[in-house]
């Protein structure tokens, strides 16, 4: 009887540990991780502040560049390449750029590009939303058509930075709502 309990015991305690591990894995994986966690409006200030000097040497980079819409992605930091809005690679020759994005990459930052007026530093992402922070080059605002499914943007301490939101299932509930209101031409 004593054996046939044990094993009962034993199976559970398994079973326990491998939802534990599943669960956990999950939830790390829709909340964006534990090493990089969500960044909020209320945190990203402290942050702009400390990473200042690091992202105004990326803008400089991006406006000298002749390359147009172009990113940074942290798992191709290693083989210096941009990459275009069509998926086309560009080798970077210059190293003192590159260390700086990887410097910034080691922040927690895992998308470093430009889009228009804009360059974007995504901060943390998550299912179908991020946050980061944005330099708008023309000094106009950015635009959903510069950081994708925009939903938020706020103005930092120094001109033409801001902290951005992208949520795609607000962006989506926000454009049916204004469809909604927007009178037909029929």
């Amino acid at each position: 009887m004593k054996k046939h309990s044990l094993k009962i015991l034993v199976i559970m305690t398994i079973t326990l540990v491998i939802v534990g591990v599943v669960a956990g894995t999950l939830s790390v994986l829709i909340l964006g991780g534990f090493f990089h966690p969500r960044i909020y409006a209320e945190q990203i200030e402290d942050i702009f502040v400390e990473d200042y000097d690091l992202l105004a040497l990326v803008v400089q980079f991006f406006e000298d560049s002749s390359h147009g819409n172009v990113y940074f992605r942290r798992e191709y930091m290693n083989y210096s390449i941009l990459f275009t809005d069509g998926g086309d690679r560009i080798d970077v020759e210059d190293n003192y750029e590159l260390e700086i994005v990887r410097q910034l990459m080691h922040r927690g930052y895992s998308v470093i590009g430009t889009r228009g007026n804009t360059v974007y530093f995504l901060r943390w992402a998550g299912r179908d939303r991020g946050s980061g922070i944005a330099f708008s080059m023309d000094g106009n605002e950015p635009t959903s058509e510069a950081i994708t499914f925009l939903t938020r943007l706020e103005p930092l301490t120094k001109p033409n930075w801001y902290f951005y939101e992208s949520d795609f299932r607000e962006w989506d509930r926000q454009r049916r709502a204004m469809r909604e209101t927007t009178p037909s031409r029929d």
